[in-house]
């Protein structure tokens, strides 16, 4: 079958401001001859194309629909609208893929300048394009796709340009073995100084894709289940087949006992009831006498002239050959013997003497007698077309030049033969003759065969014995199979090449139970691999146990939760994580799930849901470590970005793990700088409740305290800032103790309190002259004087009459305290 009917060009057409259309290749696959679905790179139908048209070599058209696509691994699958009569499904290569190393490949596709192009899709190419060249190396490749999955690929020195994307790379058996992918741009050439760096998709990264989506093909088999029955029916006919020759053997020598000399056949005769053809190597040992005695004859300037099988002559008890006795033709002269297929061109025509070379011609027809149960055609009627004899010659499972030499030899034109024997026997190697048996049974019959002996049938014991012996050199040769088989499976997985491992797995004859058991795990991998986790999970409930299986459950649950948390199902996630708890890898999962869940909640305002995750964030170093980071990423989203300074201590104060120092500086960060902004709009009140929530460091004592004294000094309330500054006094902070001593000082209070304050009651009048008051007992001292913040009233022998402390004092309000009775006095300025 001819690939390229199972190739086609593959047009998307794109709508909007960046609609063009975009060519891509593609291929048949199936496992009949109605083509349904067409096999390209995700790439070329990637972006939700408007229409997909299918296009054959011989440009039939079709629409087609992508049916099912995998970006991990750069695969699409198409479905045709309708089938395409002429297209015929091509057959994937599904073994080991270091097999196709060296070997020569072939590309198939529809090249164009690009893949992407902004014209009609009639401008490309109509003719499927064949390059070949030679599979460098297998490696997986994980820049492809967006993906981070690695995909099987071969490195090819194929050139790959735009258009031949999703075509396929064929062997020499024209299987594919691989869907032509990416070709190393002219940018990385020269950056790379490399050349011809191209690659495919491994076919079975195709193979587990169209499995998955339950879709037949045609594929090799790498060893057929009825081989191993046809190499026992052959070993049985092998053993029934000696058995007859030995007695055969055993009555022909009884024969030539009875006959002995003279009994020789002509070679003619002898092959008349030869059961099978000669092999090359055994056909050259029977005429090894002959061609010897030909060179010798040559040697002396005589030759046969007629050599055939009716001139040979066989002596079947030892298998010597020798010709005839007949006249020798010497230089110039010839003995005109006509001998149809064996008799040379010279021995037609007059004007052509024989020579050394009509003896090459008929040794040679001869041999060519030997070899194929055939007589050669007759010479005239090879001169119209020799391609027959060229054809048989070159069949024959010997080395070249020994095929070119035996062609040479039956050459129609004596000029272009062999000159003589000596020549011959030199190109055909042909070794010196010696004591030779009969090549192929039944050359008793030309003999003269006699009734076997009874004693022939003790022989029969043969049979069963030589049937077990094949029996069991065979269960050695599958077990010794299978064993390397599981070998390189077991490799394979070793190397976490799963799919190959599974593939290699297919090609056992049978499996133990520990084989059953890893090929499950290489079935999980595979599925891993292929970001199939549920069904990977389902594997690994049989799969083989140990370290490699601990790991990769591990990275199943692991890819599996993030599958799961994309899909915004976190409790699955984590119920998934926690029986794995306890590992490092999945304790980072869990913390990253639970932190990522919380932010989550977070940025949709549902806070008291994100506190309830921050709760349920493990106590692990690595949730501790993972912490720091999402602490300053949410400070910085919230309230650096945001300015929501509510938000941002809430979710901090939810923290787990509040004694660790990010937590607290976190803290404190945005509390100073809240508190900075209260104190620059003069609301200390505000700024001291926030100092209030810092740290205990020692750097920042006193803080909430200064805060709230500058609001109680805005406020006049000299009664509540006197405790505060005293205690900031003894902390050693110099402001406060300055401060204190101002708001005490009568310089300070005495300005401020001149005038007539009074109320309902009491009044207290003070100028620069004097005071007046009807205070209780104020009005019995001689004078008054402001110390220690109080407004003392003294007797004239200077004396303590009363005093009150000058609890606040404002613009237009003054309160004084007696500390002895705790009354106030509020009085208001007229």
């Amino acid at each position: 079958m001819d690939a390229r009917t199972g190739v086609a060009k593959v047009v998307c057409e794109y709508l909007g401001d960046d609609g063009g259309v975009a060519v891509g290749s593609g291929f048949a696959v199936g496992d009949s001859d109605y083509v349904d679905f067409i096999v390209t790179n995700y790439h070329v139908v990637e972006g939700e194309p408007y229409e997909i048209t299918v296009v054959t070599d011989s440009n039939l058209k079709t629409k087609a629909t992508v049916y099912a696509t995998r970006p991990s691994s750069d695969l699409a699958i198409l479905q045709l609208e309708r089938p395409i009569d002429e297209m015929k499904p091509l057959r994937l290569y599904t073994g080991d893929m270091e097999n196709n190393i060296g070997t020569e490949v072939y590309a198939l596709g529809f090249p164009a300048a690009a893949d992407y192009v902004f014209d009609e899709a009639d401008t490309f190419s109509e003719q499927v394009s064949i390059t070949s060249g030679i599979v460098s190396s297998v490696k997986p490749v994980s820049w492809i796709t967006d993906s981070s999955k690695s995909v099987q690929t071969y490195q090819i020195d194929v050139p790959i340009s735009g258009g031949n994307s999703g075509g396929p790379l064929l062997n020499a058996n024209g299987e594919v073995i691989g869907i032509t992918s990416f070709g190393i741009g002219l940018e990385a050439k020269i950056l790379m100084a490399a050349e011809n760096i191209n690659g495919a998709i491994s076919s079975l990264e195709l193979k587990y894709f169209l499995d998955d989506q339950e879709i037949g093909y045609f594929h090799d088999e790498a060893f057929p289940v009825w081989i191993p029955v046809v190499m026992v029916v052959a070993a049985a006919a092998l053993i029934v087949v000696v058995f007859l020759w030995i007695k055969r053997k055993k009555r022909g020598m009884g024969t030539m006992k009875k006959k002995g000399k003279g009994n020789e056949l002509t070679l003619k005769s002898y092959l008349e009831t030869a059961y099978t053809p000669f092999d090359f190597d055994h056909a050259m040992r029977l005429l090894a006498p002959v061609a010897y005695q030909l060179a010798q004859s040559h040697a002396q300037m005589q030759w046969y002239g007629s050599v055939s099988p009716e001139n040979i002559l066989i002596d079947p008890g030892t298998g010597s050959t020798q010709l005839k006795e007949l006249p020798a033709a010497s230089s110039g002269s010839s003995n005109v013997v006509i001998s149809p297929g064996y008799s040379p061109l010279e021995k037609y025509r007059s004007d052509i003497t024989d020579g050394g070379y009509t003896d090459v011609f008929g040794f040679a027809a001869v041999l060519y007698r030997l070899l194929f149960r055939a007589d050669p055609p007759e010479i005239f009627s090879r001169m119209q077309n020799d391609q027959t004899v060229v054809n048989n010659i070159n069949s024959l499972p010997v080395y070249d030049q020994y095929k070119q030499a035996f062609i040479k030899s039956l050459n129609p034109d004596p000029r272009e033969r062999f000159q003589n024997m000596g020549e011959m026997i030199n190109a055909l190697s042909i070794a010196p003759p010696v004591a030779q048996q009969p090549a192929a049974a039944g050359q008793e019959a030309a003999a003269g065969a006699e009734k076997p002996k009874k004693g022939g049938k003790k022989l029969l014991w043969l049979i069963p014995v030589g049937a077990v012996a094949a029996v069991a050199i065979l269960c050695g040769v599958l077990f010794t199979q299978n064993a390397n088989v599981i070998k390189a499976a077991e490799k394979l997985l070793e190397q976490e090449r799963y799919a190959q491992a599974t593939q290699k797995y297919d090609t056992a004859y049978f499996l133990s139970e520990a084989d059953q058991a890893n090929y499950t795990l290489g079935q999980a991998g595979a599925a891993f691999q292929n970001e199939e986790y549920e069904k990977a999970l389902e594997y690994m409930e049989t799969a083989a146990q140990g370290e490699q299986a601990d790991k990769l459950k591990k990275d199943i649950v692991i890819a599996y939760s993030d599958e799961l948390y994309l899909d915004e199902k976190t409790e699955e996630a984590i119920d998934i994580l926690t029986p794995y708890a306890g590992d490092e890898d999945v304790d980072e999962e869990i913390a990253y799930l639970t932190y990522g869940e919380a932010g989550w909640q977070f940025e949709n305002d549902r806070d008291e849901e994100g506190y309830a995750w921050l709760k349920r964030v493990p106590d692990t170093q690595i949730a501790r470590d993972r912490g720091k980071n999402w602490v300053e990423e949410w400070t910085d989203t919230w309230y650096t970005q945001a300015g929501d300074y509510e938000k941002t201590i809430g979710i901090l104060q939810h923290m787990p793990f509040q004694e660790e120092k990010y937590v607290i500086t976190a803290i404190d960060k945005v509390v100073l700088s809240e508190a900075a902004y209260a104190m620059d709009n003069l609301d200390y009140a505000r700024a001291s409740e926030l100092y209030a929530l810092l740290s205990d460091d020692e750097e920042y004592a006193g803080f909430s305290e200064s805060a709230m004294v500058l609001e109680l000094f805005k406020k006049g309330e000299f009664g509540e800032m006197r405790p505060i500054l005293q205690q900031l006094t003894e902390q050693g902070i110099d402001e406060a103790k300055d401060m204190l001593r101002m708001i005490n000082s009568e310089d300070y209070l005495f300005p401020l309190m001149l005038g007539n304050w009074n109320n309902d009651t009491y009044y207290y009048n003070s100028t620069e002259d004097g005071w007046t008051t009807n205070l209780p007992q104020g009005s019995d001292a001689s004078y008054i004087e402001i110390k220690d913040g109080k407004l003392r009233f003294m007797s004239s022998n200077n004396e303590l009459v009363i005093a009150y402390e000058v609890w606040k004092l404002t613009q237009y309000e003054l309160v004084l305290k007696n500390n002895e009775s705790g009354e106030t006095y509020e009085l208001e300025l007229d």
